[in-house]
């Protein structure tokens, strides 16, 4: 009897030690802090691409990204319309998804705002690439699709302050 409750208990431990290791390798992992060193800092916005052609935007103009080691607020005309916290995840999928001439290697990490990653319809998922190039802060951002097609997609440009 008490070689079966100790098999039980041992049982019982294997299965839970396998399926918190499982879970692990399907839920996304977050980089390296060196990302988040990277992004840190304050960002104004340049230039946006987007369906309706190029728009550069001056110094000074008031869209304004600020990143922290753990929260962002975003500045419209330097008036706060959005902060919170965010995390950043490796993510290479944009490879195939989009019209911007991505090359393999570029825009691998995605930032996650407020713990959003959903998934509308099954199939459709808002997503928010980055890279840092020096001074240079380029978000490619919108719809994507679990298929090699994008939507409503835009990439933005900042500049370090």
């Amino acid at each position: 009897m008490r070689n079966m409750k100790l098999f039980t208990s041992l049982l019982c431990a294997s299965v839970v030690a396998l399926l918190t290791g499982s879970c692990g390798k399907d839920s996304p992992q977050s980089t390296h802090p060196s990302a988040i060193a990277v992004i840190t800092g304050k960002w104004e916005l340049r230039q946006l691409i987007a369906d309706i052609g190029v728009r550069d935007y001056p110094s000074g103009n008031g869209s304004i990204y600020i990143f922290t080691d753990s929260s962002y607020s975003i500045f419209e005309k330097n008036i706060l319309v959005k902060n919170g916290s965010y995390s950043i995840i490796a993510d290479s999928s944009i490879i195939n998804q989009t019209s911007f001439g991505v090359a393999p290697g570029q825009f691998t990490q995605r930032i996650i705002f407020d713990q959003d990653s959903s998934v509308y319809n099954g199939t459709l998922v808002k997503k928010n690439f980055f890279q840092v190039n020096g001074k240079r802060l380029i978000f490619i951002a919108g719809y994507f699709y679990n298929v090699p097609f994008a939507d409503g997609v835009a990439q933005t440009t900042y500049a370090k302050q």
